[in-house]
């Protein structure tokens, strides 16, 4: 039987929220020894614009069907499955300690069903690779930090952020005690970008990507920002995994827990040093 995830939401949230959605789903059709095929083609979402309804489905610009069925070939099975039951022994990846700490086996259960479902676009694993290529020789610390709306807003139930002024100073300790030689930031915030310049200068790698200089006065998630670039929407989320994927090829990290961070933590195969900021939740 196939089952068609619709990982619907509003369409100014992130990638991540999407992703985690559609994995719950994927994740019971595995229970169910269905075959998952996620359709981010017939609502709105972020990474599509609306003449594209009907036309794009976001989730192929960066993964490949996770149970190789086409959508449309999904669509015109009598047997299609598309109620949203989410039963599961966790009930999704997210941002807390416990998740990131694998307490339970949590994060080992969803990094399982990746490996299983999870195949990357091309245009990602090429986009990586070139990325890699920085890496290489070099001891890395991977850094990953949100700023722009996440902190501005601070929006309830979300995990604290650290100031920047907070990670620099453990990325220090992190450099004295553990021997990196190189640090990785992955960042969306310009102003983020320069503080880790001034502090890291020749040491720092950065991804190929558009960072935002946000403005608090606008009231406007960092999804409604555009770069007035053709495919603008597809090459921000391009940008976005590349770049936190390439924490995953890091031999350290530090990190705030964001949907960015959580994405990574689900390909990662370990850190020969972590550091995790729990901070609470924004109240």
């Amino acid at each position: 039987m196939i089952y068609i995830a619709r990982p619907v939401y509003s369409p100014n949230v992130g990638f991540v929220a999407y992703f985690v959605r559609a994995l719950q789903m994927i994740a019971y059709a595995d229970r169910k020894n269905m075959i998952p095929v996620v359709d981010m083609k017939n609502s709105l979402n972020t990474y599509i614009y609306k003449d594209e309804i009907g036309r794009v489905n976001a989730w192929e610009y960066y993964f490949e069907q996770p149970g190789g069925v086409a959508l449309e070939d999904a669509s015109a099975m009598d047997n299609s499955d598309s109620r949203q039951h989410l039963p599961s022994p966790f009930s999704k990846p997210n941002s807390s300690i416990g998740f990131y700490l694998n307490y339970g086996g949590e994060l080992a259960y969803w990094q399982g069903i990746c490996r299983k479902y999870i195949h990357f676009s091309r245009a990602l694993i090429d986009r990586v690779e070139r990325g890699k290529l920085k890496f290489m020789n070099k001891r890395v610390l991977g850094v990953s930090v949100r700023g722009t709306d996440y902190t501005t807003y601070n929006v309830i139930n979300h995990p604290v952020q650290p100031s920047t002024a907070q990670v620099i100073s453990k990325v220090r300790e992190a450099i004295s005690n553990s021997g990196f030689d190189a640090v990785y930031l992955a960042t969306e915030d310009k102003a983020i970008l320069a503080e880790f310049e001034a502090a890291f200068c020749e040491i720092l790698i950065v991804p190929e990507q558009e960072y935002i200089g946000f403005d608090s006065k606008g009231r406007k998630a960092i999804t409604e920002y555009s770069l007035h670039r053709n495919n603008d929407k597809y090459l921000s989320g391009l940008e976005y995994l590349t770049a936190k994927l390439l924490l995953c090829e890091c031999a350290g990290l530090i990190t705030s827990m964001s949907g960015g961070a959580l994405f990574a933590m689900l390909f990662a195969k370990g850190f020969e040093y972590f550091y995790v900021f729990d901070l609470g939740v924004y109240q």
